[in-house]
């Protein structure tokens, strides 16, 4: 888990990833690009999803990060995901929820979005209550995990030998490299220079994530 101290660059501006710059949309601009666009808006905002288009892109979204295999998910999305999570988890949480309770989504996308829930709410930059809410929702969905056979276990620790919350949920993609993508966006610099709500404060207090 990757910590940085220093000083805060007020200056320094949010990078909206590439494919989803800032500006009015061209007529080649994809309903994905355009859903990014506006939730990294939503990122460096104070105010609430309260319009349409914005729910729609928070349930696009969710819907895109477990779309496909996780070593195969776009940067701009993995991005979107972890900012949103970790910094406005609270408009997150109905689109995970109403993801999760698909009864006809299969369980290895669930799994996915479960590890991703699982993985990302360990992060210090999480505000503590909003991390001990992420930590329910992980309980309430436990039989995902608990329901995997033997091989689905096997396999999924072979392929991520090194981290165990992957293998918990039978994720059998690699993920490493879905990990470096998002690990800039968690740093004590990031939230200071973007002013970013953030559990750095009570790090020292807060009891270890398990």
């Amino acid at each position: 888990m990757k910590r940085e101290s220093g000083a805060s660059d007020t200056s320094e501006a949010m990078t909206v990833p590439s494919n989803t710059a800032h500006g009015a949309r061209h007529c080649d601009t994809s309903p994905l690009d355009y859903s990014l666009e506006k939730l990294w808006a939503l990122v460096s905002s104070d105010m609430p999803p309260s319009d349409q288009h914005a729910r729609q892109a928070l349930e696009h979204l969710v819907v895109q990060a477990t779309k496909t295999s996780l070593d195969k998910l776009d940067k701009a999305v993995a991005e979107t995901f972890a900012l949103l999570f970790w910094y406005r988890n609270e408009d997150m949480r109905e689109a995970l929820e109403n993801r999760l309770n698909m009864p006809r989504l299969a369980p290895v996308r669930k799994r996915r979005l479960m590890y991703l829930v699982d993985r990302l709410r360990r992060f210090p930059c999480m505000k503590p209550e909003q991390a001990e809410q992420m930590k329910k929702l992980v309980t309430r969905w436990k039989d995902l995990a608990q329901d995997l056979n033997g091989k689905q276990v096997e396999k999924a620790q072979a392929v991520n030998r090194y981290d165990k919350v992957a293998a918990t949920w039978g994720v059998s993609e690699p993920v490493s490299s879905l990990m470096s993508l998002v690990l800039d966006l968690q740093t004590r610099h990031f939230v200071d220079a973007h002013h970013l709500p953030n559990g750095y404060s009570q790090l020292a207090t807060r009891p270890p994530h398990h």
